[in-house]
């Protein structure tokens, strides 16, 4: 299937990147932030425990940490430390040999860990933040794109992604059927994708004051936040929303 040879290939780019890049720890954060494209699809061991590659990538760049002795800017903050102990004292508690459900949860935490851990190893200067931001706009557009292709045209994004597409009339309804339509986001796995977008909007608004590339077009600009706001709206997430009115008032400083 086209979409898992993607899949793999992308992986193993981002693992040789990784590991023999010169800054291939910073570069660790930008594969992360690209790896948001591939949603929920994972790698099943034969312990059937699932390994996303945001969670390869972080193993791979802390095994580049310890092997290279890479400089450290600062320390995680004890509570971290506290809370993530909390949550192994109680996967221990929960463990059930017979299932490997609290397992893949427990990764869910500890990958969440890992993120803290490796941040200390980077440099968050404002050239790196900049960086960072920028490659956000990859899955941002990645799923914006697919995601309206999957609403109005959902048997071209089945073909290209492989997902079951004989229900597809119970999954997409008509805008005029209630007040948001329901866009499930089949090829990313869940219609939580539309979370993946909302960060997007204060981004696109620093961008924009940075004059940045294209964005310094203000038709591209509204262009693209119109873009943006169509997903989150055909999504019918209602969390998005909420997170989106609290994200705009806080892009106020802003100027045009």
């Amino acid at each position: 299937m086209l979409i898992n040879i993607i899949i793999i290939t992308f992986t193993l780019l981002g693992v040789r990147s990784i590991l023999f890049d010169y800054d291939g720890v910073r570069k660790s954060f930008i594969w992360i932030i690209w790896a948001f494209c591939l949603g929920y699809r994972t790698f099943t061991t034969v312990s059937s425990l699932h390994f996303h590659p945001i969670e390869i990538f972080s193993l791979i760049c802390i095994i580049r940490i310890f092997s290279t002795n890479h400089y450290r800017y600062r320390k995680i903050p004890k509570i971290y430390n506290i809370i993530f102990f909390l949550f192994f004292i109680r996967f221990i508690a929960d463990f059930n040999y017979s299932s490997v459900y609290v397992l893949n949860e427990f990764k869910n935490i500890l990958l969440l860990y890992q993120l803290f851990f490796i941040s200390q190893y980077i440099n968050f200067d404002e050239k790196s933040f900049y960086y960072f931001i920028k490659s956000f706009l990859v899955p941002a557009l990645y799923i914006s794109i697919f995601g309206i292709m999957e609403y109005y045209n959902p048997s071209i994004t089945s073909t290209i992604f492989g997902y079951d597409n004989l229900n597809i009339d119970q999954n997409y309804k008509s805008l005029d059927e209630k007040l948001f339509g329901r866009l499930s986001f089949l090829f990313w796995g869940t219609h939580l994708a539309a979370n993946i977008i909302m960060p997007i909007f204060p981004i696109l608004f620093y961008l924009r004051f940075k004059r940045y590339g294209i964005l310094s077009n203000p038709l591209i600009f509204i262009a693209t936040t119109f873009l943006f706001l169509s997903t989150v709206f055909l999504s019918g997430n209602r969390t998005s929303w909420l997170i989106l009115t609290v994200m705009f008032p806080n892009t106020k400083t802003f100027s045009f």
